[in-house]
Order: structure tokens, then sequence, then C-alpha cells
């Protein structure tokens, strides 16, 4: 649901990017920075629906939107204010930070890859014994 809802905020997002491009009033450098931030968030969005690299594109889409938003407070175009349109991608670099902490889930390209993982936490009094348990286990893995 957090890869759902995080793919489906980009691509309104980058739909909106791009959608800005004939109006933008800028040089080529302000059209080309527009298309390319329109692209990576459509290419994110996809990249996250399916799963894929979820770590990886959850940070850099965090960094991203927290980017966007910093230059959004600072620019003469946004405001200082806490506005929806500096609120937004706030929202999207959180919600992205959490899928980073809790993984793409069972339904994914990585898990395919790379197997589920379950932490594992064995009984209190094994954990001061010889040899520490592992923390955690794969949990399609031919050995248990």
């Amino acid at each position: 649901m957090l890869r759902l809802a995080v793919a489906v905020t980009l691509v309104n997002q980058g739909r909106n990017w791009l959608a800005r491009l004939p109006d933008s009033g800028g040089g080529d450098h302000i059209n080309s920075l527009l298309a390319a931030v329109g692209a990576l968030k459509i290419a994110a969005a996809i990249l996250l629906l399916a799963g894929f690299a979820t770590p990886l594109v959850g940070v850099i889409v965090a960094l991203g939107e927290l980017g966007i938003a910093f230059w959004w407070m600072l620019s003469p175009y946004g405001g200082a204010g806490f506005s929806g349109t500096l609120l937004a991608p706030i929202f999207v670099a959180t919600i992205a930070g959490a899928l980073v902490l809790l993984g793409p889930g069972a339904f994914s390209v990585d898990a395919r890859l790379f197997g589920r993982r379950e932490l594992v936490i064995g009984p209190f009094e094994n954990r001061f014994n010889s040899g520490h348990p592992e923390p955690t286990r794969r949990v399609n893995s031919k050995n248990p």
C-alpha cells in the first residue's frame, strides 16, 4: 500500500512537472530541468510500484522531495510559509523514508530476486548463551 501511495503521488507530480513545460516562460535550461524532474519522478514511480531496488529508489525519492521542498521554500516563486505545495513533497519524503525502513514487501521484484526477510526474535535466555542468534533469516530459502 505504501508503494502504491508513493507511486501514484509521484506519477501525478511528474505529470504536473511535464505539463509545466509549455508555459514555463524560461529558457531551454528551465524546460530541460522540468522535463528531467518529471521523467525521473515517473521512472521512480514505476520502479517503486514494481518493487525493484526499493531501498535505493526510496532514498533517492526522499532526498529529491526534500530538495524540492527546500528549493520551494527559498525560491521567490514559493513562500516561506507552510502551504499545501510545500507540504506535499515533505509528506512524500516521509512516506518514502518509511518505505525504505519497512522494505519492499512480499509482492515485489525484490522479494522474488532476494527472498523475503523475516525478523526472528529468539527466547530471552538464548541471547546470552554461546553464539548469537541470527537476527534475520530468509523465509523462502531451501534450508530453514
